[in-house]
């Protein structure tokens, strides 16, 4: 399994040259960002910095009663 890093809890703006070079250093050979789905730009920011799309996610809720 190839080594990855994941840039979590990210404040804009992304430097991706630089987070590249941190993922570099460490030895790892995949960044991994995230975005919501409902964040269409971001979803455009990111395919335009050469990340792929992988995969989509829905979370899904229950409300318990007592």
């Amino acid at each position: 399994m190839d080594a990855q890093t994941e840039i979590a809890r990210l404040c804009e703006p992304f430097d991706g040259a630089a987070a590249a070079a941190w993922t570099g250093r460490r030895g790892d050979s995949l960044m991994v960002v995230r975005s919501r789905l409902r964040r269409d730009a971001a979803s455009v920011f990111y395919r335009g910095l050469g990340y792929a799309q992988h995969k989509t996610l829905h979370a899904y809720t229950r409300t318990l009663t007592p």
